[in-house]
């Protein structure tokens, strides 16, 4: 149960100490790419993993698969982050993310005089 808010706290350290070019490094279409394939890569990486334990269920003893099974859903937890860190560092994602006008329109809701102190 912690090992999740350690995730968090991690993953709320990474973004923080993201410091955004003034222009980013790769083109969008390519972070795009990217962003999608590492996504892919992890989700049938994923996928295979425990499609495997599943189809130990019946041989194997319980405690056997429920290692496996906490082995795998911590071995993931730890890669997404890292994957999260690349999003966020390599493709800069939160530069591309911050120039899309969803969002500048929510950047700019926030300053309005009715928020102000």
């Amino acid at each position: 149960m912690f090992g999740n808010f350690l995730y968090f706290i991690v993953a709320l350290l990474i973004y923080t100490t993201y410091q955004p070019a003034s222009e980013p490094a790769i083109h969008p279409f390519y972070t795009f790419i990217l962003f999608i394939g590492l996504i892919l890569v992890f989700a049938i990486g994923a996928h295979r993993t425990f499609k495997t334990i599943l189809a130990k269920i019946d041989q194997t003893s319980f405690s056997r698969i429920e290692h496996q099974y906490n082995s795998a859903l911590n071995r993931y937890s730890i890669m997404s982050i890292f994957i999260y860190a690349i999003d966020i560092y390599v493709l800069n994602i939160g530069a591309w993310v911050h120039q899309m006008t969803i969002f500048q329109i929510f950047i700019w809701w926030t300053q309005a005089p009715m928020f102000k102190t």
